[in-house]
């Protein structure tokens, strides 16, 4: 059977192959900790925030 055909074939491929790869992480994303919010309006306000935060560092920042 080609690989094509068998649906588990890309992870076969990756099992062979054995290469970690590193993803990039986020340099500047601002610290939180576990909260808790009361309604989704406390939750959208925080998220809200978090955003304004990073755009005034200027953005995402990516790392290798």
């Amino acid at each position: 059977m080609k690989i094509m055909d068998n649906y588990d074939g890309k992870l076969e491929i990756w099992a062979r192959e054995g290469k970690a790869v590193r993803l990039p992480r986020l340099a500047n994303l601002p610290r939180f900790g576990h909260r808790r919010f009361n309604s989704y309006k406390e939750l959208y306000d925080w998220k809200q925030s978090l955003r304004d935060q990073l755009a005034e560092q200027g953005g995402a920042q990516w790392t290798k």
